[in-house]
This record gives C-alpha cells, structure tokens and sequence, in this order.
C-alpha cells in the first residue's frame, strides 16, 4: 500500500508539473503575442498578475517584465523587481557602466542595487561549475572508437540553448556529442565564456580526463564548436593547446586576448586547425580579420567563410557548414 501510495504521489507530480509547463508555454505565448502587437502594458498587467503563480520559472518571467517596462520607460517599476529578485537569491548583472543601465543612473538607490546585484553574482561564480551532457552517437558500441566534440553556448545562453543546434545527422551518427555550459554566470540562469581563464582551463581538463576515462573516444580526434563568445574560447583553448584538439568550428568569434595582448609565444606549438563562419553584417567581422592576419604571420591553418544575408547568428543551413568544416578538419 506504502508503495502505490508513494506512486500514486509521483505520478500527481509529474501530472501537475506538465500542467504547469503547459500552462507556462501558453502565457509566453500570450505575452510574445502582445509585444508583437505592441501592447505593452497589456502585457505588463498580464504578467503582473500571473507572474507568482509560476515560481519556477519567476525569474524567466521577470526578465520578461523589466524588458516591458523598458519599452515603456517605466524604469523605476524595475528597481522594486531588482529588489524583489535579490531577496529570492536572483541576480541579472546589472552593471552601471553598460548602456542598457544608463536610464537607471538617476535613481539614487540604483547604486546600491548594482552593487547588491553584482556581489551575488560574484558569490554565485565562486560555487559555479562547469555543467556537461554528453549524447552518444547513434548505435554506440563501447569497443569502437569515436570522434568527439565539445560544444559551447554563446555569450549569455546556456547548455538548453546549445543544445537546439549541432543536430547535423554526422555529428548524431558518429560523433561523442558534449555540450558546455560555463561557470561564468551572466545571470542567475544564463552564462559567459573568457578567454585565458584558468578555473576555466583547469576544469575543462577535468571533464575532458573523465570522458576519455569513461568513453570509447579516439584522442587523434577532438574537436570543438561554438558560437559568439563560445566560439572565441573554443578557438582560445584550441590554440593554447588546454586539451589536445584537432580543430574547432568557431561561428561569429571574436578576438581571444592572448592573441589581442600578442602573447604568441604561448601559442607557437599549436597544430590545429580552424573553420570560422560569420556574417557579413556580424559586429566582429574587423576583429575576425585581425585575427586571421596574426593566425597567417604564425602559419595556423584556417578557412574563413563569410556568408552573405547574415549578422552575428548561426548560419540558417547549420548542417552544410557542419559537414563542410568537418571535412576541412579531418583533411
């Protein structure tokens, strides 16, 4: 009786948790729908009086709120949201030198909720780790051996994030898949990469040391990908040598800081080689550039490619360029 009893309770849970999921992805939508129409403050009065009633995803929720708000310039609402978030132990990186924060200057409690804001981050990446989800290639069988290959969100995102793209059937098929998520919190439930960042470095050893201790994985072959900031710490740790790579996948990088500081002594041994993919409208194009006129004087082999009709995104036809910069690899 004990034991149906207890199934019974489990099955109610996960009853009421698919409802709340449910109900969640319905107010979102209701919420999109409305800022697409540009009623903001409808919007703001519907997530105002729901917004509790979903204390798991509350803080999803309040991002959603402030940016309203912001739309309407209501900025002082968001400081008794800033308020109400560090009590529950959230934080959003507010920092009173990025634009975004400008219009907050002149409320004079804001400094010390910048402050409070920024000690709980600091707080929280302290305890923070690297998070990883390895995804075994389709039929894996433990006595063969396979390619693996980490890969890393953007700047701000996270492993659920990452975890929408790299779906290229050869990486599914033949591939040990390893998503990241840094332990640089930007927010409470989002994260950064940087670049020559030893708790970084000294972590991603240790997951690297754990899968080759635990999985049929050929050494020869290591790769990495990643976009935005995730892609500038892939090509960072590829050329530092952090863990032997053979190549990596870079979308949208910008400039590691060892080759920005021109610390090339540490970087002259290196032997992999890059695949990079921007848009032409991407921000980074000029930093991009940079960098391929140092990889040049140094004799790093890459392949550039920069695609027509996009910014600072993945390219629409992921797979392709999976593929194409796999086979540049592996040449």
């Amino acid at each position: 009786m004990k034991k149906l009893c207890f199934l019974l309770c489990i099955f109610s849970l996960i009853i009421k948790s698919y409802s709340q999921n449910k109900d969640y992805n319905k107010l979102l939508c209701e919420i999109n729908n409305l800022q697409n129409d540009h009623k903001y403050l409808e919007a703001k009065c519907k997530l105002e009086s729901v917004i509790d009633s979903f204390p798991d995803q509350w803080f999803e929720l309040s991002k959603e709120l402030i940016f309203i708000n912001e739309k309407l310039e209501y900025y002082e609402s968001n400081l008794d949201i800033f308020k109400i978030a560090h009590q529950k132990g959230y934080f959003y990186f507010i920092h009173p030198k990025m634009s975004k924060y400008k219009p907050y200057l002149s409320f004079e409690e804001f400094d010390s909720l910048s402050k409070a804001d920024l000690n709980l981050l600091f707080e929280a990446n302290k305890i923070s780790k690297i998070k990883f989800e390895v995804i075994l290639p389709q039929n894996y069988d433990s006595l063969k051996v396979y390619p693996l290959i980490f890969l890393l969100h953007g700047g701000g995102k996270n492993i659920y994030n990452v975890k929408l793209h790299w779906q290229a059937k050869i990486l599914n098929k033949s591939y040990i898949k390893v998503y990241l998520q840094s332990y640089r919190h930007f927010d409470s439930n989002t994260y950064g990469w940087g670049t020559s960042d030893k708790k970084l470095d000294n972590e991603l050893r240790s997951v690297y040391k754990l899968l080759i201790e635990k999985y049929s994985i050929d050494t020869n072959k290591i790769f990495i990908g990643g976009i935005s900031a995730g892609a500038t710490y892939a090509i960072d740790i590829s050329i530092r040598a952090i863990i032997p790579v053979k190549g990596y996948i870079a979308y949208c990088p910008f400039i590691p800081s060892i080759l920005k500081n021109k610390q090339f002594d540490q970087i002259k041994h290196t032997n992999c080689k890059g695949y990079i993919v921007a848009g032409e409208h991407d921000q980074f194009i000029s930093n991009q550039i940079e960098m391929n006129q140092i990889f040049d004087s140094l004799g790093i082999n890459y392949k550039y490619t920069i695609l027509k009709n996009m910014g600072h995104a993945y390219p629409d036809n992921e797979e392709y360029y999976i593929k194409k910069g796999l086979r540049y690899l592996n040449l």
